[in-house]
């Protein structure tokens, strides 16, 4: 314990700037989904983990780090188990899957503090957090001066939040769009979320979202797949709640996880919201390294889909209902990763994808991935690693990383793939291929959403 402590002081007085080599801000980490909505959602949880950071020495507040790899989150904890609690966050570096960019990551999000496990309840000691803020033009839109817009051009949005000790988390949403009429039309939104009760790890009434798999079954809200190079893999999370100003891609109703058995968890879930109904349930069996899944889901629309009639939407879901089933697997045993998903709607169609990643070590990754979606394979929630959509498309990719001398670091991303049958502008079969090539160094600062700045090392 002497010489641990030891270690952890000199890793603290190493030079500020040692764990910003690898991080070039979470700007890029945004960039890399390719999907605007999906970098709003992932500011905002940001945002909420700058006011609100995460103890690392609480294993149930370290679920809500949605970034880190089920490999890092166990990792982490079987370091604990073995040597104590943190003192530092230098001391990740000793965690096996932490390495200098995540210190610098988490340094803005995480805490170090001693953690003791709650033994009663006491609202009293809750911690709230009210945020509130109202925006707009200085200068008017005509349609504002002309009484087109009904409303005025005021932004306001009011968020207050209640935690208690990872028990309880209680969030009230209230948001007036530019152009809105105050108290008409707004988006208001809420949650009430009580996790680690007995058997019961997590209940949320309000508004949630649904991670499962590798997303061909069924996902919903934020989407990023592994954003450090290597294969596009995902880390689902299961049930979690939805952010909080995000007016889309949510579900509303009652969602809930329960620990079954040491191994197996059930997650079950009801939903209506935006004239769709939803409900089902995701079965999660987990030992060691190997995670495998089960999901199945029913969607039901108030009034039936009827697609326009052309050629592209040949294969377009119409109907009012639709079941989907899917099988899930990952498999991570020291560097290597294997995962992949398969899926099928109540039509007998199919879908799948599968591939592994490679880290040979911190500094280089590889890695392969295949998937195959059927023309007719239907899933109004389905969010799969494609170029197009996870309906008629087939596909390999492979991707590499690598940490070269002198601060470099390449990437490199090849993607190959067909449309066998008709799209939107595209009224043939069609292929492609997909050339991404990329060689950077980091001489400067990197400013982060928290308002600090970090230095690459010294001599790099």
């Amino acid at each position: 314990m002497v010489l641990r402590r030891w270690m952890v002081m000199l890793l603290a007085l190493w030079p500020l700037s040692v764990a910003a080599q690898d991080v070039t801000g979470l700007e890029d980490w945004m960039g890399e989904t390719g999907d605007s909505w999906a970098a709003g959602e992932m500011s905002d949880q940001w945002q909420q983990l700058l006011a609100q950071p995460v103890n690392l020495n609480d294993s149930a507040a370290v679920a809500d780090l949605w970034f880190l790899s089920p490999f890092q989150r166990q990792a982490l904890h079987n370091y604990i188990v073995l040597y104590g609690q943190l003192l530092s966050h230098k001391e990740l570096l000793f965690v096996p899957g932490f390495d200098s960019a995540m210190v610098a990551l988490l340094e803005g999000v995480t805490v170090t503090q001693p953690y003791t496990a709650p033994r009663r309840w006491n609202f009293a000691e809750g911690r709230h957090t009210l945020l509130h803020a109202v925006g707009g033009q200085v200068e008017s839109s005509a349609g504002y001066r002309t009484g087109r817009y009904e409303g005025d051009a005021l932004r306001a949005l009011l968020c207050y939040n209640y935690s208690l000790g990872g028990k309880v988390d209680v969030r009230l949403v209230a948001d007036k769009d530019a152009g809105e009429v105050w108290g008409r039309g707004n988006f208001v939104g809420y949650h009430v979320m009580v996790s680690d009760v007995w058997r019961l790890e997590r209940l949320i009434v309000g508004r949630y979202n649904l991670q499962f798999g590798q997303g061909l079954t069924l996902w919903t809200g934020l989407r990023p797949f592994n954003l450090t190079g290597g294969a596009p893999l995902r880390y689902a999370v299961g049930v979690r709640p939805a952010v909080a100003f995000y007016e889309e891609g949510y579900q509303e109703g009652l969602a809930a996880r329960v620990r079954l058995s040491k191994a197996l968890r059930l997650s079950a879930f009801l939903s209506h919201t935006d004239g769709e109904g939803l409900g089902g349930a995701h079965l999660e069996w987990r030992r060691g390294g190997l995670v495998l899944g089960l999901t199945a889901v029913a969607t039901l629309l108030d009034s039936a889909a009827v697609p326009a009639t052309r050629l592209y939407s040949e294969h377009a879901f119409r109907g009012k209902s639709l079941v989907n089933g899917g099988v899930d697997a990952l498999w991570q045993w020291r560097g290597l990763t294997l995962f992949g998903e398969g899926a099928v709607d109540d039509g007998g169609h199919l879908a799948a994808i599968g591939g592994l990643l490679l880290r040979a070590d911190s500094r280089h990754r590889l890695g392969l991935t295949a998937r195959w979606y059927d023309a007719d394979y239907h899933n109004l929630h389905a969010q799969g690693y494609a170029i197009g959509s996870t309906q008629g498309e087939q596909g390999v990719s492979l991707d590499a990383e690598s940490r070269l001398p002198l601060g470099l670091t390449a990437l490199a991303s090849l993607d190959v793939h067909r449309f066998p049958s008709l799209r939107y502008a595209d009224y043939s079969p069609s292929s492609g291929e997909w050339l991404r090539l990329q060689l950077a160094r980091q001489w400067g600062g990197v400013f982060y959403l928290d308002g600090t700045l970090r230095l690459p090392p010294q001599g790099a």
